[in-house]
């Protein structure tokens, strides 16, 4: 092989592992996430946990405004009006983290609910730009018109 054809085909061995390497790294890149609008909210579960107690089962977790769950309070069959730390957020950009166990009102952090107990579900609503937990709603079950689809098994 002359010379010159011997580096053209070095050239184009090494151009191919270049462009081969940077298309996986960018493979890498893109599984970071889970490729959802309610990924940024992974990072507010410390928050979210310490505010319902270590015996409380994760349930899921939604990227939505506060409104979401201003909706699904007035929905429920009580008709006690949501509390203002919570319609306060209502265009703000929120984590709605859910948990189920035995909760009482007394026994998590900035605690809410429509009606009496018993509480089996609890929605941790923290404020995303600053990881601050605003309310923690208390219901019989987890409201069905919010989904909490991204859940670990």
């Amino acid at each position: 092989m002359r010379p010159h054809r011997r580096l053209a085909a070095i050239g184009v061995v090494v151009l191919a592992l270049g462009a081969g390497g940077s298309s996986l790294a960018g493979c890498a890149l893109a599984r970071n996430s889970l490729g959802t609008g309610s990924s940024p909210c992974f990072r507010v579960l410390p928050e979210a946990h310490a505010s319902v107690g270590r015996l409380a089962i994760f349930e899921g977790v939604r990227k939505l405004p506060g409104s979401a769950l201003v909706k699904a309070v007035d929905r429920s069959k009580h008709h006690r009006r949501p509390p203002a730390s919570l319609t306060a957020v209502a265009r703000d950009t929120t984590c709605l983290v859910a948990y189920r166990g035995h909760f009482s009102l007394a026994g998590v952090k900035r605690g809410w609910a429509a009606m009496p107990g018993p509480y089996r579900a609890a929605v941790v609503v923290v404020r995303l730009s600053d990881r601050v937990v605003v309310v923690t709603v208390l219901f019989a079950s987890i409201p069905s018109s919010i989904k909490f689809s991204h859940r670990f098994a």
